[in-house]
């Protein structure tokens, strides 16, 4: 049987008091003239295979059936078991207890782990490495556009690794990423931007011509793209300035005197996009159509301009300007606390960052994606976060041209039309319900071949050059000498050991 027809089979769960009736209706084997059944037989447990032998009555001993199929030493089901555990982003202790509480026969802890470090590491490798070449050849002799962002394990500052990701911005791709743990760097801050210029010089390595990079204003990053990237044009991601603008402006809002700011913060966040939308990459239009906020807000709609001069939205009905927009009066402190952000220094000198209207949304769902491999509530080894970020990259770059899901709707009793899926939500931070489109399932059967390859590393039918990161890592990253076990339990101290006679 080949290594696709084992992946591919059924698996049936029997109970064992039924596969006991089965085998003693079992004639002998060891002779082929004797009709005797089994008077006894002996299973033998390896993981959740199991190979059984029997005498019949007569006395003559034969095997009487393995429940999988080998694969050189190992058992294929063991291989694919833990296979699908990986590669369903589960951990292993929690399948392990599911599987004691329903008394399912199963690996243990140390061959899971042999398992994964022998085979599953390297056949998840093999198709990352497949897949990042394939990517690379589709983009050479072409300028592309990228953007990244850092992940980290854990939040605030106790973070071990930080996950450095690479996505083209046209296609939603993970070009590459780069794994960093804490003893790497100086700090933990400075992780983000060491696995960045990794991953940075690998793809200019590797042929890439990299127009533009967008990201977010992480200060690291942005002094290093003015010195050894310079030649790349630098974006900032819009939405996390947009972000930012808006907490200024709802700071200021709760200012004495500037309670008028409150109606105008979403606004002007929306002003700001639109300004970023309609500049066709201008830095003069851009200024000029952002500077044309402090016009309206005071109900002035015409000026002087060399770009823009007028409003683009249509005629605000007399009768209606008092009930639905709250203008301000120049020179007010509504007024002028505005006019603080919107001609800062600071975001005059980022305009440049902003004309081409980059944005990580679709870097952020990859994210969300990844946890599920790699959630922060389970510590990893650092080649099990590489392994389960392919895993996650892999998923996202096979599945980049997911539809919009579809559903069958009842018009009438004879008419049956299928319209694209949404749902109704509330964003974290709002009060407002917003529709959101629902999209395909992710189609994971790329993993089949992943499953093909642990089969035929371990029946030694394809080689690798996967090598661990861990024997070139420090085992953890305290500062300190790992001290002895026992020294530190006599200086435990006890609150209530004192006063004890």
């Amino acid at each position: 049987m080949s290594e696709k027809e084992q992946v591919n089979e059924r698996k049936l769960l029997i109970f064992e008091s039924h596969l006991d009736n089965l085998l003693y209706k079992v004639k002998c084997q060891g002779r082929p003239d004797c009709n005797y059944t089994v008077k006894n037989f002996r299973k033998t447990f390896d993981g959740s295979y199991c190979k059984i032998t029997g005498k019949c009555y007569a006395g003559h001993p034969f095997e009487i059936m393995q429940t999988q199929p080998r694969m050189g030493k190992f058992a294929s089901g063991n291989l694919q078991l833990a296979a699908s555990l990986l590669l369903s982003g589960a951990n292993f202790l929690k399948i392990k207890e599911f599987m004691d509480i329903f008394g399912l026969v199963s690996i243990s802890e140390k061959s899971y782990y042999r398992y994964q470090s022998n085979f599953l590491f390297p056949s998840i490798d093999l198709a990352w490495r497949t897949n990042q070449k394939s990517s690379f050849e589709v983009r050479k002799n072409k300028q592309i556009c990228i953007s990244g962002d850092g992940q980290c394990d854990s939040p605030g500052h106790s973070a071990k690794y930080c996950v450095y990701s690479i996505m083209d911005c046209v296609t939603d791709t993970i070009l590459d990423f780069e794994v960093v743990q804490r003893s790497q760097c100086s700090s933990s801050v400075a992780m983000e931007k060491h696995a960045f210029g990794i991953v940075m010089d690998r793809l200019i390595n590797n042929g890439l011509d990299i127009n533009i990079f967008a990201s977010d204003r992480h200060v690291g990053i942005r002094k290093m793209m003015e010195t050894s990237f310079k030649h790349i044009d630098h974006q900032f991601d819009i939405w996390h300035y947009a972000k930012s603008l808006k907490k200024k402006l709802t700071k200021a809002s709760k200012m004495k005197l500037s309670k008028q700011i409150s109606p105008w913060v979403d606004k002007i966040g929306l002003h700001f996009w639109w300004c970023v939308k309609t500049c066709d990459s201008n830095e003069d239009l851009f200024h000029e159509k952002w500077f044309s906020l402090l016009y309206h807000i005071c109900n002035k709609h015409e000026w002087d301009g060399n770009l823009y001069c007028k409003c683009a939205h249509t005629r605000i009905a007399e009768e209606s300007e008092d009930k639905q927009y709250l203008w301000l009066i120049q020179d007010t402190p509504p007024f002028t606390n505005i006019e603080k952000i919107v001609k800062s220094k600071q975001l005059t000198k980022d305009i440049p960052h902003l004309i081409h209207g980059c944005h990580t949304g679709a870097l952020e769902t990859f994210h969300s994606l990844a946890l599920k491999y790699r959630t922060k509530r389970i510590h990893f080894g650092m080649d099990g976060m590489e392994a389960r970020t392919k895993l996650a990259a892999l998923t996202n770059n096979n599945n980049t041209e997911r539809l919009q899901a579809r559903v069958r709707v009842s018009r009438s009793n004879t008419e049956e039309v299928e319209t694209k899926r949404t749902k109704l939500y509330v964003p974290k931070g709002r009060n407002r319900w917003i529709v959101r489109n629902v999209y395909e399932k992710y189609s994971v059967d790329f993993m089949t071949e992943i499953i093909e390859d642990v089969l035929k590393i371990a029946g030694g039918k394809l080689t690798h050059d996967w090598q661990s990161r861990t024997p070139l890592l420090p085992p953890n990253i305290a500062n300190l000498e790992r001290p002895n076990k026992d020294v530190i339990k006599q200086m435990k101290i006890n609150r209530f050991r004192y006063g004890k006679n």
